[in-house]
């Protein structure tokens, strides 16, 4: 596989690393941002991170995959970043955590008791679980996309 000029492929997160691999070889298409997700568990004030791709594409059928992909699963999402209107082909699919603001109350984690906090963490590391499992099934789609519709030998198609 071929890489660009100066990327590093450990600067990608280990849990996204082949998705993003394979987004980047379909021609026209392309990731910016990316992150699998975090858990941190020593910062009181923002204990998860969600996952997300940031994504070009001008391809519709990918797009559809995309939504289809967004739409069976109630934690992940396709968003159309309000910010970019003069860049129409520009998505992300964010894989949610629980949030750890309650709106309803006005409090965040760090005003949680301990017992809280502990079972929010549970819930986060089932939900960091489930998160990878979408990843992962979200590349699956796309390797099934490029062997389709592109190329067979996917594993030898240059990483763009």
């Amino acid at each position: 596989m071929s890489l660009p000029e100066k990327f590093n492929l450990n600067w990608l997160d280990d849990g996204i690393r082949q998705l993003v691999i394979d987004i980047n070889r379909i021609p026209g298409n392309s990731t910016l941002t990316t992150c699998e997700g975090h858990i941190w568990y020593d910062t009181p004030a923002w204990p998860t991170k969600d996952g997300w791709v940031h994504f070009c594409t001008n391809t519709d059928e990918l797009l559809a995959l995309f939504e289809e992909f967004c739409d069976g699963l109630d934690f992940f999402t396709l968003q159309k970043p309000p910010y970019i209107e003069n860049a129409p082909s520009i998505y992300t699919v964010i894989g949610h955590f629980e949030s750890h603001h309650d709106r309803e109350l006005g409090s965040c984690y760090s005003g949680w008791s301990q017992g809280e906090q502990e079972k929010y963490i549970a819930r986060a590391e089932v939900r960091k679980v489930e998160i990878q499992a979408g990843w992962d099934e979200l590349d699956a789609l796309i390797r099934e996309y490029i062997a389709e519709n592109i190329c067979v030998d996917i594993d030898q198609l240059p990483f763009q």
